[in-house]
């Protein structure tokens, strides 16, 4: 990492070309944590130019709360918005129950890995 390259508090991030891959590295995404600034940081690689392409690798996340959902629906929100695109990858079981429980596996693009979600993004 440069000098010149943004830090993060809740994830890594890389460059696929055009696409930006953000491993988050968080297990828990709850109300302790800060998540507006979760949201600000997103926000902040989504940008606001049209098109972008993000992928959001939560394998290392194994619990999130509805404000964490909450936070993944508005970066869905933006991309919309923006005419980007976002695919989330890595769900493991809890976290893929609770998006099921609240209805929303259809509602993302998931796809099982990041290597899907780029392919994915290519398209």
């Amino acid at each position: 990492m440069t000098d010149s390259e943004p830090h993060f508090s809740f994830f890594l991030l890389r460059h696929e070309g055009e696409i930006a891959l953000v491993t988050i590295t968080r297990e828990q995404l709850t109300d302790d944590e800060n998540l507006e600034q979760l949201d600000q940081e997103l926000t902040r690689v989504l940008g606001e130019e049209s098109g972008r392409k993000m992928i959001c690798d939560l394998s290392a996340v194994k619990y999130l709360t509805s404000s964490a959902i909450g936070k993944l629906i508005s970066l869905h929100r933006k991309s919309i918005r923006t005419g980007s695109r976002i695919v989330l990858c890595g769900l493991q079981t809890t976290v893929r129950e609770i998006l099921g429980t609240s209805h929303l596996l259809e509602y993302f693009s998931i796809t099982p890995d990041a290597e899907n979600a780029i392919a994915e993004l290519k398209e």
